[in-house]
């Protein structure tokens, strides 16, 4: 039988701050039985894509128990996330396929939460404000989506100039105190801003931060860009020019 050192030393990987170092270790108690069965990676994602979808629907009711019941079970496919990819590393099966499917039920999963916040806060509240809430932080994340950087996009020398920019760019690659805030408001972390504001049946305040977040976020993230592949045009024509 593996041991949690031997799993440890085998799924080595990069984490970009404590909290998730933290879900990634206890990840491993929920790997160790998956070891020896014939349950595949993707069947894994498929079945932590299955728990958020049930969590967003107990959350979507407006019954602070279910609500409460729908964030534990949404955030416990969080621990299965880990699964798959500690699955995959330790039998040397990485595939792009799966890190696909993976990206998928990570977007899926966060827009039925956010969907089913906002429908469960408006049946509590019967505020029409939750719905307007609900609809800028699901529109203000599927855009912030659309606003990545795309490689196919580009060709050649401007496809490695952009390779650069989106690394600069990525999230992870920020001081301490940024990436322990953007641990406590993630929206997938256990112990997180939405779980605490429904434990303290606080939803409406949960969803109008959220839509605060992702809306600056979206903002931000189409800015910066902007600004970098300004800033990396102006250094190569600068550079051709001498």
């Amino acid at each position: 039988m593996v041991t949690i050192n031997e799993l440890r030393e085998k799924c080595k990987k990069e984490y970009w701050g404590f909290s998730n170092k933290l879900v990634h270790e206890i990840g491993f108690y929920f790997t160790k039985p998956f070891i020896n069965t014939p349950i595949t990676s993707n069947q894994v994602t498929l079945f932590w894509l299955f728990l958020g979808l049930a969590g967003a629907v107990l959350l979507s009711t407006g019954l602070y128990k279910w609500m409460l019941l729908g964030i534990v079970i949404y955030h416990l496919g969080h621990f299965f996330d880990c699964v798959d990819g500690n699955l995959a590393r330790y039998r040397n099966k990485s595939t792009l396929k799966g890190q696909y499917l993976e990206q998928i039920a990570h977007h899926i999963t966060i827009i039925a939460v956010l969907c089913g916040l906002t429908l469960g806060t408006y049946k509590m509240t019967n505020d029409l404000r939750s719905l307007y809430l609900g609809g800028i932080a699901v529109g203000a994340f599927v855009f912030a989506k659309l606003f990545n950087l795309n490689l196919i996009s580009y060709k050649g020398e401007q496809r490695e100039r952009v390779a650069e920019i989106m690394t600069q760019l990525n999230p992870r690659k920020r001081s301490k105190l940024t990436v322990f805030i953007f641990g406590f408001v993630r929206i997938e972390h256990p112990l997180n801003l939405m779980f605490f504001c429904i434990l303290l049946n606080q939803p409406f305040v949960g969803l109008a931060c959220y839509a605060a977040m992702h809306t600056i976020e979206m903002v931000k993230k189409l800015a910066t860009t902007l600004i970098k592949l300004q800033k990396a045009d102006d250094d190569f024509f600068s550079a051709q020019n001498k």
